[in-house]
């Protein structure tokens, strides 16, 4: 009876989680604007280029921008047919919208999946809830949500849990080999259209591995034949993304940055990154600005906590304890091992929601080691906590995205207002400047002005110039030179934005 009770509530509790998520994703789904590598493709989309990966669009580019050819050099494929697709049927900034809310959808989506592996694991109906949810407004999530590029994200999220159910599925003693073979099959493409969108979105693989293992039943989903399965799937995944990037080299590789290309060979210099960067900043649990020793502290009160929740023998607990630690570089691996030492919240999609996991998991164990009381406290403390995150999501998404990007519209809007088009030659955009942020930048995601970029700056104004003449301009728009304030010669036009920050 408590089953079917459970299996009645469950799609109640699942839609009201989606509308939980849509309304707090709703402002970057009601604001028309567009984000930095949002306006290049769309400059792309309106020109036609999108798929001009000749000698002569190469030589145009520069490094860094966001092409196509970049999307397929790292085997991308099956995220650059899909955005430029989704760009294609936009076509403008305001339309962006739809594409946001897909990917939103895809957060929902994401949050019922890991409802459901909760549930199955044995944790109670709305605890899942409340856990999928604060796994799905982490700071990774808000930027992936916010820019409309990324929205495919998500969906391979959703094929790399799949891929875990199904696995677990195949993996069941006295399947018929036949019907696992089957499975295994479909495992693999999912796994496949997972690499083929983001490597990255394949390591969300170990967060529903971590899920299935450290259930709260003791010893309960531990047994040696899945957990040896479960590691030659990821294995496999991880094998066919190494196989997609290097086809996407072969054909593509000129158009990535050469650090991009090879792997990793200064070790230190890769640990104190992983170090200084994403682990620090999942172990913040959404702080945003880097502060002393918050990181360190919360990894020794997580970890506590964790061996506090584990049950066994003191040698079975360190085990447990291992697996989890080992877990931490295993699902942002694909980043460790390039040369390239740079990686925002966009490519900690697996590793924040594994680290709230963990934070949960280790209140659970605080809670066993203080008695009866603390645990009826518990549901208490998980619902403050979500409600909490939902409001710093609000409030990141609103403060570093929406009103930023709305305010740097207006201003190139204004001036654009002032042009005569048919006596231009040419229009030169001076780009805003990192430390000219209205609400103070986190790496290139929160609160960067869109023109700051060298490949966005150009690109926004040729789109807002292509709608307000209603055909595309027939003059060159050039990003200005560095030694601001530029001049421009006679027929030519200057839009600044290089003291942006008087618009605080």
């Amino acid at each position: 009876m408590p089953a079917l009770t459970t299996s009645l509530r469950l799609p109640a509790v699942v839609g009201l989680l989606g509308v939980g998520l849509l309304l707090t994703y709703a402002v970057v789904i009601v604001t028309p604007y567009a984000v930095t590598d949002d306006y290049f493709r769309l400059a792309q989309t309106l020109r036609g280029e999108s798929f001009d990966l000749g000698n002569r669009a190469f030589k145009r580019s520069r490094p860094g921008e966001p092409t196509v050819g970049s999307s397929l050099a790292r085997g991308c494929v099956t995220s650059a047919v899909m955005t430029v697709a989704a760009f294609e049927l936009a076509g403008t900034i305001e339309n962006l919208r739809w594409i946001r809310l897909f990917g939103v959808i895809g957060i929902a989506l994401l949050g019922a999946l890991l409802v459901r592996a909760l549930t199955r694991a044995g944790w109670p109906l709305a605890r899942s809830a409340a856990l999928a949810y604060l796994m799905c407004t982490t700071p990774s999530f808000q930027v992936c949500g916010s820019w409309a590029i990324l929205f495919s994200v998500f969906y391979a999220c959703i094929a790399a849990g799949l891929a875990c159910e199904l696995s677990l599925r195949a993996l069941a003693p006295g399947l018929p080999r036949r019907r696992q073979v089957r499975l295994f099959f479909v495992v693999g493409m999912l796994l496949l259209f997972a690499v083929t969108v983001y490597q990255v979105s394949l390591m969300y693989f170990l967060v529903f591995v971590a899920i299935h293992i450290f259930r709260p039943r003791p010893d309960a989903g531990r047994d040696e034949r899945s957990m040896l399965g479960l590691a030659a799937v990821t294995a496999g995944g991880l094998g066919l993304g190494f196989i997609a990037y290097q086809i996407g080299l072969a054909f593509f590789g000129r158009w990535l940055p050469s650090q991009r290309t090879h792997l990793v060979h200064d070790f230190g210099a890769k640990l104190y990154y992983a170090l200084t960067g994403p682990w620090r900043d999942a172990f913040q649990l959404g702080v945003l600005r880097p502060t002393p020793y918050l990181a360190a502290a919360l990894f020794v009160v997580v970890f506590s906590g964790l061996f506090l929740y584990f049950e066994g023998t003191l040698r079975e607990r360190l085990k447990l304890l291992a697996l989890a630690l080992l877990l931490v570089p295993l699902v942002y691996l694909p980043n460790l091992l390039t040369s390239e030492n740079w990686g925002a919240y966009r490519t900690q999609l697996a590793l924040d929601p594994l680290v709230v996991f963990y934070a949960f998991l280790a209140g659970h164990g605080y809670a066993k080691a203080l008695g009866a009381r603390a645990q009826r406290a518990l549901p208490g403390v998980v619902a403050v906590a979500t409600v909490l995150s939902g409001l710093m999501t609000v409030h990141n998404l609103a403060l570093y995205y929406a009103e930023p990007q709305m305010a740097e519209l207006r201003v190139v809007k204004n001036q654009l207002s002032r042009l005569k088009p048919e006596k231009i030659k040419k229009l030169h955009v001076a780009g805003a400047n990192w430390t000219s942020a209205l609400t103070g930048v986190r790496y290139d995601e929160f609160g960067l002005p869109s023109t700051a970029q060298w490949w966005s700056a150009p690109s926004m104004v040729y789109v807002l110039t292509a709608e307000r003449l209603g055909h595309l301009p027939k003059f060159p728009i050039l990003q200005a030179p560095n030694n601001v304030p530029f001049k421009p010669p006679a027929g030519e036009w200057l839009i600044n934005l290089s003291a942006f920050e008087e618009y605080r």
